[in-house]
């Protein structure tokens, strides 16, 4: 059963991120911040401009994993670690 449903989806939009690729910033029913959800840059132009695609894009991501959904990795690759002083500490690992 996927936890993330597009129907939950109350707005989405998109932030430019490393290299090329974007995030793409989903708000869910009773939700005031989105999650970012990384997505490359390959990825990005199937679903420019169709907020549809984008929402089905990103609950394909947030439900098939992994995806570092705090809010600190907007700005960072998907394989970067980053160890900055408390509170912000974040480490994103894929394989």
């Amino acid at each position: 059963m996927d936890f993330y449903r597009k129907s939950q989806i109350t707005s989405i939009s998109e932030l430019n991120a490393y290299e090329g690729g974007h995030n793409l910033t989903p708000i869910f029913k009773g939700s005031q911040f989105p999650i970012f959800v990384y997505v490359t840059a390959a990825e990005f132009e199937t679903v420019r401009g169709n907020k549809k695609a984008m929402k089905d894009l990103a609950i394909q991501k947030l439900n098939n994993g992994p995806v570092d959904i705090s809010r600190n990795a907007m700005s960072y690759p998907p394989d970067a670690i980053y160890t900055g002083k408390k509170p912000y500490k974040l480490t994103i690992k894929w394989e």
